[in-house]
């Protein structure tokens, strides 16, 4: 089933489709600026466009070009210099008729006005607007007879020292004029005095300058002159009072470390004498308490040697009583066994006893008497004993010889033998 469209429908269709290639080629034909320092330039049957952002151009009837706005620096140099020609050779005479020196740098671009836009591509054209060569060559003789109208009205050292009212002075000289460009700022980069052999001696006005010049040298260089003596004067006096000073130092130091080195001598000699008094006083102590210990061993000693000696008298007196105890328990066991013995030879001669009987009984009574004695009593008891001893011998020398017993009492009276003496006895005893 084939399907009809009517002719409304087909003519909407077409007329949509022709409205969107209008919109599409209007758009196409829309253009903008490349970038914030570029301006278009639309050119007209009638009359020239320029726009800072985007315009409408048409094809045939309109021709666009783009134009460089941006800041472009032109350096005006007015340096004096000999046997050099030209007029970029010349300093500029200031009020004082001194030639100087100048650098100056004029930063301009085009105004962002539409008009001075147009201005600038009508005398420039677009291309020439850009070109650092084409402005310096239109420009450069402006800034130049600015530059001298200005520094005319200065003095030298007025342009040393008052930069801010040369700089403004500049810009009120050149004025708003400027073919559609503007002047964003001036820079003075170098103002120098011209050397005195690039014033011409033939030029009154650098006469003048080279009089004024050469007045003011000789009084800057008497000034100078005298600055400099000064100086020196100053220095030498400096340089004196600065050795003085450091000699006062120096004797103040070397005083400082003689008194130091006084001082620490001082101290030293007492610490040593301190030290020595110390060492000293241990060695007394140390000495006093050896001599003690030395008594006490000493007092010790005597005391244990006493103690030996005292013991060994002792052990000697102990041993002397025992053996004069022994002795005389031997003296008595013999004295008793010779008792004894003179008993039984008693008893066996019984005819000689008889006759004797009445001597010896009393002998050995006496002598049982000094065996019952006490040993205290030494001389009594010796003294018995030598008597009953007499006795028994006496005896036994009248048994030994009984043919010789004289009846008469001479015989009697005479000593007994030797054996039978007191001493003998008590040698015994």
């Amino acid at each position: 089933m084939e399907m009809d469209i009517s002719p409304g429908l087909i003519f909407t269709g077409v007329a949509v489709v022709v409205v969107l290639l209008v919109l599409i080629y209007i758009t196409s034909r829309y253009k903008k600026v490349r970038g914030e320092g570029d301006a278009l330039i639309v050119n007209g049957l009638h009359r020239t466009r320029a726009s800072l952002t985007g315009t409408f151009v048409w094809p045939i009837i309109n021709q666009h070009e783009y134009m460089d706005i941006t800041r472009k620096k032109i350096s005006v140099i007015r340096s004096g210099q000999k046997d050099q020609e030209g007029e970029e050779y010349e300093g500029l005479h200031c009020s004082d008729n001194i030639r100087a020196d100048l650098k100056v740098d004029f930063y301009i671009g085009v105004n962002h006005e539409e008009d001075d836009i147009i201005r600038v591509a009508k005398l420039f054209t677009a291309h020439e607007a850009s070109n650092l060569d084409r402005l310096k060559e239109h420009f450069q003789p402006k800034f130049s007879e600015a530059l001298k109208t200005a520094v005319k009205q200065f003095e030298f050292e007025e342009l040393l020292t008052n930069r801010r009212a040369f700089r403004d002075a500049v810009v009120s000289v050149i004025g708003s004029e400027m073919d559609g460009f503007k002047i964003y700022d001036v820079v003075i980069d170098k103002i120098d005095q011209t050397s005195l052999d690039a014033h011409k001696a033939d030029n009154i006005l650098d006469v003048e300058g080279i009089r004024k010049i050469s007045a003011i040298t000789a009084q800057k260089n008497t000034e100078t002159n005298a600055i400099r003596q000064d100086e020196r004067t100053t220095i030498k006096k400096k340089n004196v009072e600065a050795e003085a000073n450091r000699l006062q130092l120096d004797k103040q130091e070397q005083e400082s470390i003689a008194r130091t080195k006084r001082e620490i001598d001082i101290i030293k000699a007492q610490e040593d004498a301190l030290s020595a008094e110390k060492r000293e006083e241990y060695q007394r102590v140390t000495q006093l308490a050896e001599l003690e210990t030395e008594e006490e061993v000493s007092k010790k000693r005597e005391s244990v040697q006493m103690e030996v000696e005292m013991t060994r008298i002792a052990n000697q007196r102990q041993v002397a009583i025992q053996e004069e105890e022994l002795n005389r328990s031997v003296e008595t066991e013999k004295v008793r066994t010779a008792s004894e013995v003179a008993e039984r030879e008693m008893q066996k001669e019984t005819t000689v006893e008889e006759a004797s009987k009445p001597c010896l009984k009393p002998a050995l009574n006496v002598l049982k008497l000094s065996v019952r004695l006490p040993a205290k009593k030494k001389r009594p008891r010796t003294c018995v004993l030598t008597s009953a001893l007499t006795v028994i011998n006496a005896s036994s020398w009248l048994r030994q010889k009984p043919q010789q017993k004289p009846h008469n009492l001479s015989y009697w009276s005479q000593p007994a033998p030797k054996k039978m003496q007191p001493a003998n006895v008590l040698s015994v005893c």
